[in-house]
């Protein structure tokens, strides 16, 4: 829904939020975030935020909310709530900035709906549920694949999980222990590329929460002994010939995404059944608006026959690629 900014004053009242959490993503994936008070809607709905050091120490951003993504967070008190906008990042003058990847893939995804392709996304991830304060990595439980309680001792946290989202009517799918000792894995359901990637953020942030309420850690990380954690990464398209077309194009250049973003260990497994494309072993701490704009991309290059040997300087700017080379 997109509220006015008379809907969101109300709205603000009915629900007694007392903050306002504008969030954005880095381009390595790392969520941020800001908070304001309900005070400032109308000038922030109007004008944004700006602020000194949203990704650099010495760079003024502007966020401007989007309020199609409003949510409340129903780990915070319900008694002066929160609620969270994601945002375009901006330059102080109101242009989008090239590190702003969630409106990169928003732009690629109107493009395609205005040629009346429909293309859905679901995503998921594993993780791991450690004990805190220990001197060892310590995983909460001995489990296994799909195994249950006692044996299982995740599925109460699962369960908030699941029920947090439910909250922010975010469907989950499967939820279950996975083959690692204190491993455990949430998918959610198919959405449009976009809403399923902010569905992701979403998904990790609950997950993180709701293991602190049960005094542990969650981690997306990877432990040498244990089974990869992996991002559950599925493309839907309806018409037969467009979704073959569509996986070729991924196949093509998939080693091409996986090398320039480090994105697993193995090549990467990719699955073609039912209208499915399904990846398999991608990281789940990658950039989720990245790798899926560039897997997107990859499967229209497939659909309009398009062949390249330079697939990511064709279709990353120089200033984002001169940004995601200095993580190294």
């Amino acid at each position: 829904m997109n509220y006015t900014i008379e809907d969101m004053k109300l709205f603000l009242k009915e629900h007694d939020v007392q903050f306002i959490r504008l969030v954005f993503c880095d381009v390595f994936g790392n969520q941020k975030n800001i908070s304001v008070r309900p005070y400032q809607i109308e000038d922030i709905i109007e004008n944004g935020l700006v602020f000194q050091g949203g990704l650099s120490k010495n760079q003024k951003i502007l966020l401007k909310p989007d309020l199609t993504s409003l949510d409340i967070l129903p780990w915070r008190p319900q008694s002066g709530s929160v609620i969270r906008f994601f945002c375009q990042i901006c330059d102080e003058k109101g242009n989008v900035l090239e590190s702003d990847l969630r409106t990169l893939l928003q732009n690629q995804q109107d493009k395609i709906k205005q040629n009346g392709l429909d293309i859905k996304l679901q995503l998921g991830t594993s993780f791991y549920l450690l004990k805190k304060d220990q001197s060892l990595i310590v995983p909460h439980d001995e489990a296994g694949y799909l195994d249950v309680a006692p044996m299982d001792q995740g599925e109460d946290i699962r369960r908030q999980i699941c029920l947090n989202l439910d909250d922010m009517a975010i469907q989950t799918s499967l939820s279950y222990h996975d083959y690692g000792p204190g491993q455990n894995s949430v998918d959610l359901t198919y959405q449009d590329v976009l809403t399923a990637c902010d569905q992701f953020i979403t998904l990790k942030w609950a997950i993180q929460t709701s293991a602190d309420l049960y005094d542990l850690i969650a981690s997306f990380g990877e432990f040498e002994e244990w089974h990869e954690n992996a991002l559950h990464m599925c493309f839907y398209i309806h018409d037969e010939k467009t979704c073959q077309s569509f996986y070729e194009g991924i196949c093509k250049y998939s080693q091409d995404i996986c090398k320039f973003l480090n994105l697993s260990k193995e090549p990467l497994d990719c699955v073609l059944s039912n209208h499915c494309i399904e990846f398999i072993s991608i990281r789940p701490t990658c950039q989720p608006y990245l790798v899926t704009y560039l897997f997107l991309m990859a499967g229209l290059y497939g659909i309009k026959k398009v062949q390249t040997k330079t697939f990511i300087q064709d279709i990353l700017s120089p200033t984002l690629l001169e940004s995601l080379a200095k993580k190294e």
